[in-house]
């Protein structure tokens, strides 16, 4: 889920960089925290159309609004996003703001496949102290571990568990803020899940 609000106080740096009298700070300092008012009420308004997006203000008096989805979904919202926040601001001394909807860049799915390359060939190396590892899968937000255990009893159990915790560690000297939080599924021979709490 992403969603977000930059340019809260783009009138921050018009606000510390003036001149003007204590009243004129003040009045930004009411404008700033109107704009902010707004960009929360949007939020509030799109969240339940898509739950991945930012919203930012520009000094150019644009409201812009970035979609992190496919191609697809993006087309079929894009109108509806736009006529709520041209909804939301007019009441607002706001409402003159342009609005702007456009779609995020997502990854390249090469960048993506590279990626995931990457983790499974760091966790081959990591686990290989381990026999019975096979094939492992990655996913967006899981890791799938084919072994040779064999059944579902204590042993198996404490191993795949063992597996479990190591493949977390090698996570962990790998992870950056966007590294996703991922379910590590260990399976025995017949594919049934063993490292289950």
């Amino acid at each position: 889920m992403v969603v977000g609000i930059s340019g809260c106080g783009l009138l921050l740096k018009s606000l510390h960089g003036s001149q003007g009298s204590e009243e004129n700070q003040m009045l930004l300092e009411e404008r700033v925290k109107k704009e902010v008012e707004v960009l929360h009420q949007i939020i509030d308004k799109l969240n339940p159309i898509t739950p991945s997006f930012t919203v930012k203000a520009t000094t150019q008096q644009e409201i812009v609004i970035q979609v992190y989805e496919n191609d697809q979904v993006f087309s079929s919202i894009m109108d509806d996003l736009e006529m709520v926040v041209r909804t939301v601001l007019q009441p607002t001394e706001f409402e003159h703001f342009s609005i702007i909807v456009e779609r995020a860049g997502f990854p390249d799915a090469k960048q993506i496949h590279k990626g995931q390359m990457m983790l499974n060939k760091k966790l081959l190396e990591g686990l290989q102290p381990y026999d019975v590892i096979g094939d492992i899968n990655t996913g967006q937000n899981s890791i799938t571990i084919h072994t040779s255990i064999k059944g579902m009893g204590k042993k198996a159990k404490h191993l795949s568990i063992e597996i479990e915790k190591t493949v977390r560690d090698l996570l962990s000297t790998i992870s950056t803020s966007k590294t996703p939080s991922y379910e590590i599924h260990v399976l025995n021979q017949d594919g049934k899940r063993i490292n289950n709490k």
